[in-house]
């Protein structure tokens, strides 16, 4: 989802937020990370979310700086 406001640690990103929800019954996630760009693109991941509870949604936030430029924001 794009919340339309800036991004906390910088004004040139672009504010993205992410949900993560385990659908499963029966057992967690573990160790939801942001692992690195696949780009050039200057791309502000999250903190790991250690564990994800069944049936829970967790809203996280990541920044991108597309440069000015038409271009996907690719990542691990």
């Amino acid at each position: 989802r794009f919340p339309r406001t800036t991004y906390r640690q910088s004004p040139n990103m672009v504010h993205v937020e992410l949900i993560f929800t385990n659908t499963t019954t029966i057992k967690d996630i573990h160790s939801i990370k942001f692992l690195k760009p696949k780009s050039n693109m200057n791309i502000q991941g999250f903190d790991e979310i250690d564990i994800l509870p069944t049936s829970v949604s967790i809203v996280t936030s990541i920044g991108i700086d597309y440069n000015d430029k038409t271009q996907p924001a690719l990542f691990d």
